[in-house]
């Protein structure tokens, strides 16, 4: 795996503060609710993800938090209604998230879906192992080794069933959160940073 030119802050799960985003509050407890979160564009596969939900008959409800590029909701609303129609619960926030906001939607959450073919360190799932919310990343290779690195979650390939069993079985995991407090650890983690100067695992 490559060097990338710039690396996501590292989070500190136990000072980073949560407040709940006010679309969310008629969110049922309970349950298990999947998050998708992030600047929501054509990259992020919300309708590949929506398709493999429909696959998921524990999962209760989709939560989709960050703000939508111009067309895509639009792009996604029938896999988006399939999944409704299929008894999965789907919440919509088309909006940029506060980080507190950010933090307390992973923390709800039974899983969050990374989903992507781009290489690079993602701080999506940064976030996610640092809280100790399981990830389930499916696409791009940095991501398999982010995940094995983080012990956070699970990987697939991209297409719907792979995703739906990366899923299920990311349902299962209880991720220790990882202590990433520091740039230096945070780096070597999404990196695979050797603790010797300048040393790269592969």
């Amino acid at each position: 795996m490559g060097m990338f030119p710039a690396v996501p802050d590292p989070i500190d799960s136990e000072l980073q503060p949560m407040s709940m985003p006010p679309e969310l509050e008629v969110l049922p407890e309970g349950g298990k609710v999947v998050g998708v979160v992030g600047h929501i564009t054509r990259r992020k596969n919300l309708d590949l993800i929506a398709r493999a939900l429909c696959l998921t008959p524990s999962v209760t409800a989709l939560v989709v938090g960050g703000k939508f590029e111009p067309g895509e909701l639009e792009r996604c609303q029938e896999s988006l209604a399939q999944l409704s129609d299929s008894g999965t619960t789907v919440h919509i926030v088309d909006r940029s998230l506060e980080d507190s906001e950010l933090a307390w939607l992973i923390e709800r959450t039974a899983v969050v879906v990374v989903a992507h073919s781009s290489e690079g360190p993602s701080g999506i799932l940064g976030m996610c192992a640092a809280i100790g919310t399981p990830v389930a990343a499916a696409g791009a290779r940095s991501l398999r080794g982010d995940v094995r690195r983080l012990r956070c979650g699970t990987w697939s390939r991209l297409d719907e069933l792979s995703l739906a069993e990366g899923i299920q079985a990311a349902e299962r995991m209880r991720p220790t959160p990882a202590l990433l407090a520091g740039s230096a650890d945070f780096a070597r983690a999404m990196l695979a940073l050797d603790d010797a100067p300048g040393g790269v695992r592969p």
